[in-house]
């Protein structure tokens, strides 16, 4: 029985952290998250991004860049506040699995393809 509920206990979690992001229904809600995970890449990840200062630098500028986009689509602070908040959540379930590492480079790897 407690070996049932472990499983049980065991599937649950892996459910709730691997459960995806949901995409973003605008293109306001498209630039905040980018604007946010590179934020969070830019404060988090550092240490890993191959390129040094330069790419974070390049990871800011994206950030900025982001940024103003979403503001011109219509963002405001409270799609801001969602999609970090979204983002954090991914990117902490993804430590809890993995390692910060390979979930900054999941992370840089997503602000690259999308941006």
């Amino acid at each position: 029985m407690k070996t049932l509920i472990g499983i049980s206990l065991i599937s649950g979690l892996f459910a709730v952290g691997c459960t995806p992001v949901e995409p973003p229904k605008t293109p306001a809600e498209r630039h905040a998250r980018i604007s946010e995970a590179a934020n969070l890449a830019f404060d988090r990840c550092g240490q890993f991004m191959m390129g040094g200062f330069s790419a974070a630098t390049e990871m800011r500028r994206t950030r900025d860049e982001q940024r103003q986009l979403a503001i011109q689509a219509g963002a405001d602070g409270a799609m801001f506040e969602a999609q970090k908040a979204a983002i954090t959540s991914a990117y902490d379930n993804q430590v809890i699995w993995t390692n910060p590492q390979q979930a900054c480079n999941s992370l840089i790897t997503n602000i690259a393809r999308e941006a």
